[in-house]
């Protein structure tokens, strides 16, 4: 009998531009690729690792290569082999959502089958995608809007300071509707709302995160005051959290590196629905890899935020398409990205 193989490869993103966030500015992001193999077939995952997440690469390379692969069944679905060889690492987001990818991946190769079609999504929500605009692009704003006149939303990254100054910046060069990220930028809850107030002129259609997670008061205080939508990111781990924030947020922003891949994702955007919340598919700067593999949910959310790979110049994956600002969706088998030749 065949045995399942792993081939893990760390990698360094480097960004086109400067990426400028409440809590810092970077230039790249480290990553980690998984490659699984099974009687010549392949699938691909990726783990990325920004520096606010509490994962290293060590460490994710060490969960990834100490999987016991012969728990493997080949005559099992993703499922089922996701919980035979992902107990150790069903704690590390990255890590388990690199693990699923690659194993939807395989399968859906394995039997020519659409991912959507093996996981049961045939909802087609008209999504909204969104382009991101940070304070790094501040110098070069004009050229980073007209780049991608395509996309139907901007994400504005602010919550460093001059907050309302730089969506000001940002309605100078384009008229579209804006989603801010605050990235738990902010800390008094009445500048927050008088902001919030001055962004409906602006038209700001929602704000993610205005708060740090453990000002759960401030956000429920918020949301009951605020005139615009409010989406939860970091506050928004898994699947438990969704039901746990439903009375601080308007909605929440799914990451594949937060609640560990496509089965966690739908799972959360279930319990949304129910409570009546509003869903974002989002990323943290993946290659065509990671992204793609979050596409296959994105039918299922109003908005999508997954333009990793227009972000990142040295993208070792290809596949990830942009048409009119949208990101096309895949049609055959497999997460829809394979390596450039040489990566593993």
């Amino acid at each position: 009998m065949s045995e399942l193989k792993v081939l893990v490869k760390p990698f360094f993103l480097e960004f086109k531009r400067p990426f400028a966030l409440s809590h810092g500015t970077r230039k790249g992001t480290n990553t980690v690729f998984i490659r699984l193999e099974y009687e010549g077939v392949y699938g691909y995952g990726e783990a990325c690792l920004p520096p606010y997440l509490k994962y290293t690469v060590e460490q994710v390379v060490d969960y990834l290569n100490g999987l016991d692969l012969k728990k493997f069944d080949p005559l099992k679905g993703t499922l089922e082999n996701l919980n035979l060889l992902s107990l150790v690492i069903d704690k590390c987001g990255p890590a388990r959502a690199a693990l699923s990818s690659a194993l939807w991946d395989l399968e859906s190769k394995r039997l020519q089958k659409n991912i959507k079609d093996l996981i049961g999504i045939i909802e087609d929500t008209p999504v909204k995608y969104c382009f991101t605009v940070s304070a790094g692009d501040a110098d070069e704003l004009e050229q980073v809007i007209s780049e991608q006149q395509g996309f139907e939303l901007l994400k504005v990254k602010v919550g460093s300071g001059s907050d309302l100054e730089f969506i000001d910046s940002v309605r100078r060069f384009s008229t579209k509707p804006v989603c801010v990220d605050v990235n738990q930028g902010w800390t008094n809850k009445l500048v927050a709302l008088d902001s919030l107030k001055r962004m409906v002129e602006m038209n700001v259609l929602f704000v993610e995160q205005p708060f740090p997670v453990n000002m759960e008061g401030e956000m429920q205080w918020l949301k009951e005051n605020s005139p615009i939508s409010i989406y939860g990111d970091e506050s928004i781990q898994g699947p438990e959290d969704v039901d746990k924030f439903a009375n601080s947020f308007h909605g929440i922003n799914i990451k594949f590196m937060k609640c560990g891949g496509i089965d966690k994702a739908v799972e959360m955007i279930k319990i949304a629905r129910k409570m009546d919340m509003g869903v974002m598919v989002g990323s943290m700067s993946e290659s065509s890899c990671g992204i793609m593999a979050s596409s296959h949910i994105a039918s299922m959310c109003q908005y999508a935020d997954l333009d990793g790979p227009l972000l990142i110049k040295n993208d070792p994956f290809k596949g990830a398409v942009y048409r009119n600002g949208k990101l096309m969706p895949v049609d055959g088998a497999g997460i829809g990205a394979e390596p450039v030749e040489g990566l593993f």
